[in-house]
């Protein structure tokens, strides 16, 4: 069961609501101009769409829908200011038409001004609170602009439109959303009603009962979490994610997280990156690496191996190096959206113990592994690892989340602290010679439910030369 993305029709969404105001009328000559300008643009004669329009606008120089057409012209000619300026002209000719505000909201968004998008977006709603193609559309902009609460409000209306006869295929994708967003908010109580009415319409699916004892878990409800997993061991017996709670309600520390459950999360966060990243909240690590690697290696000469490198924020910011940049990771939709950053020379989906041990010795000058390790309990054999494929004099950075007094374990949220002292010991019997910890917030997260500061620490380990 994958999360669905909303984003991937946001680009298209001036055009198309452009192409929804034509009519074919023979009383109306204004049409088939614009008709006309949208195929240049699509087949990008700017020129052409430009002479077009200005007979268009020669004919109705007040009509919304020129100037609209107006306002794509020019931002597919790169002129934002004309394009926005066009946009505000569009909706001051046609105030009460909710398309063209739409259609602002949707510029605004494109290009990151997403308060600006979200301040159109309710005037939207309150204009069209029913019309399923706004809602759509506007779901895409809160999504991007990681406003939840305003998109669970879309969903909770999208879901209502579905009526007593609701479609099982639409509902799934609306109730995972809203699953995940109430998940990401911190509403469990409200998450939890969802990830059942999931279970419910997918009752083979394990992912929804998955999501239910994370949220148990974190939650401390340990009687919620020991009826959640008789019901999943019923349907699933052999379910890692079964043995790994079962083992922690034991009072057990789990070695790492269950893989299906970690490419499941991964895959899941890939489809909204967008609203990921936007509540991680100065999140500098991949950033703050490469400028570091460029200072370290001017000539951009070395070879690199990302651990973990999820949709590649730290090739995203390296770029291009002269050696080899390979990346690994669990989760199919992360190495996809790497993939599409065109900097990796080769990509592998795998548990990081399991790609690691399948490198020879001394492949690489650097590995990477930024925020892998809060997945992981038992560094031991990474750390070893890791030491195995670096080159004499090579360097392995990494970040780790500390957590009160030090105390290492598998938190209740799931994800593993380290005691930096413990981290420096196991570095230093997989045989690194220099090894510097430096202590850091990692990122905060915009909404409360998911914590404020994550404290931890960058670790910076050297190979004997």
């Amino acid at each position: 069961m994958k999360r669905p993305c909303a984003a991937a029709g946001r680009c298209a969404g001036c055009a198309t609501i452009l192409a929804m105001t034509l009519t074919r009328k023979s009383h109306d000559p204004i049409a088939p101009l614009i008709e006309a300008a949208q195929q240049q643009l699509a087949d990008r004669q700017l020129t052409g769409a430009a002479q077009t329009l200005a007979q268009a606008h020669r004919l109705a120089p007040r009509d919304a829908r020129v100037h609209l057409a107006q306002a794509l012209l020019h931002e597919a000619a790169g002129y934002l200011p004309q394009a926005h300026a066009a946009m505000e002209q569009t909706v001051a000719l046609s105030p009460s038409w909710w398309m063209a505000r739409l259609a602002q909201a949707s510029l605004l968004s494109r290009h990151a001004d997403h308060a600006g998008a979200m301040q159109q977006a309710r005037i939207v709603l309150q204009m069209a609170p029913n019309d399923g193609y706004a809602l759509t559309s506007l779901l895409d902009m809160a999504h991007a602009a990681a406003d939840l609460p305003f998109a669970i409000e879309l969903l909770e209306r999208l879901l209502a439109r579905q009526g007593i006869q609701p479609q099982p295929q639409p509902q799934l994708q609306l109730l995972l959303a809203l699953a995940w967003d109430q998940t990401h908010l911190g509403r469990t109580a409200d998450a939890l009603q969802t990830w059942a009415r999931l279970s419910q319409l997918a009752p083979q699916a394990p992912q929804p009962r998955w999501a239910r004892l994370h949220l148990l878990r974190q939650a401390g409800d340990r009687q919620g979490l020991q009826a959640e997993l008789a019901a999943l061991h019923s349907l699933a017996p052999d379910d890692p994610v079964v043995a790994h709670y079962t083992q922690w309600l034991a009072g057990q520390t789990p070695p790492t997280l269950p893989q299906v459950w970690l490419q499941w999360l991964g895959d899941a966060e890939a489809a909204h990156d967008d609203v990921r990243m936007q509540l991680r909240q100065g999140y500098a690590l991949p950033r703050s690496l490469a400028a570091h690697l460029q200072t370290l290696f001017p000539q951009r000469r070395f070879d690199l191996l990302d651990l973990g490198c999820g949709t590649g924020l730290l090739g995203q910011h390296l770029g291009r190096i002269e050696g080899r940049c390979h990346g690994i990771d669990i989760a199919p939709a992360m190495l996809q959206q790497a993939s599409g950053r065109q900097v990796y020379d080769s990509l592998e989906q795998a548990e990081a113990l399991d790609g690691l041990r399948a490198i020879g010795a001394r492949q690489f000058d650097c590995v990477a592994a930024l925020q892998l390790f809060p997945f992981i309990g038992d560094l031991q054999p990474c750390l070893a690892q890791a030491a195995r494929v670096l080159r004499p004099g090579g360097l392995l950075f990494f970040s780790i989340e500390t957590g009160a007094q030090d105390i290492a374990g598998l938190q209740p949220g799931g994800r593993y602290v380290h005691q930096p002292q413990q981290v420096l010991g196991l570095l230093r019997q997989a045989g690194f010679a220099h090894v510097r910890l430096r202590r850091q917030t990692l990122l905060r997260h915009r909404h409360a439910g998911q914590g404020d500061a994550v404290r931890g620490a960058l670790v910076t380990a050297q190979m004997p030369v």
